[in-house]
């Protein structure tokens, strides 16, 4: 379950962001097998009420991980891990004509599922296993981009950590007979994540 809360992985992003009403704006991003919506409000305008940009905003997301473990193990059936995340972005940042840094927090909670069927030969009861997770991050953002006119070149680090617990119950065969096991355990990590970017300003 931690390692599919923090999947050590390469991402593809891609995002659109618009801005219906002057500042405020809305996005949709797809990354990492999941979508996310989200808005957020500037509520200061560099050059306009202040020497920096400060926005806030909220956003949600859900996401699917595929475990192809049958693949190895015929008699295992693995579900996709299915996660749902709600944050809340908050930004304090300067931009120029060929420059844009920015940073600040980061807060996320997470929730997730999964379960597994083992199958055995010869045993009519399929024994199954079910993952219930939740979990917060928090931390820090910061980044920079660099360019000209309209498009840029970005790079961004988060270093979050990690607290959540997760509570595991699976069905087991004693002494002949049919058994419910529970456990709950706590995950802790502390997560690196780099990213890179091409934007573009329309």
């Amino acid at each position: 379950v931690n390692l599919a809360l923090n999947p050590p992985s390469v991402l593809q992003h891609l995002g659109i962001a618009f801005a219906p009403i002057a500042r405020t704006e809305v996005s949709l991003r797809f990354v990492g097998g999941g979508w996310r919506a989200g808005g957020r409000y500037q509520i200061l305008e560099q050059g306009v009420n202040s020497s920096w940009d400060l926005s806030v905003g909220l956003g949600g997301m859900r996401q699917s991980y595929s475990f192809p473990i049958d693949n190895v193990l015929d008699i295992v059936e693995l579900r996709d891990f299915n996660r749902f995340s709600v944050d809340v972005p908050i930004a304090i940042g300067r931009r120029g004509n060929w420059y844009r840094f920015w940073g600040g927090p980061r807060l996320l909670w997470t929730t997730g599922r999964t379960d597994m069927t083992l199958n055995l030969p010869r045993v009519s009861q399929k024994l199954l296993a079910t993952a219930d997770s939740s979990g917060i991050y928090y931390g820090v953002q910061t980044g920079f981009a660099v360019g000209y006119k309209k498009v840029f070149f970005g790079f961004e680090l988060n270093l979050v950590q990690f607290h959540g617990s997760a509570s595991l119950t699976a069905t087991t065969i004693a002494d002949g007979q049919l058994a419910e096991v529970n456990r709950t355990v706590d995950l802790n990590g502390f997560v690196v994540y780099p990213g890179v970017a091409l934007m573009g300003e329309f």
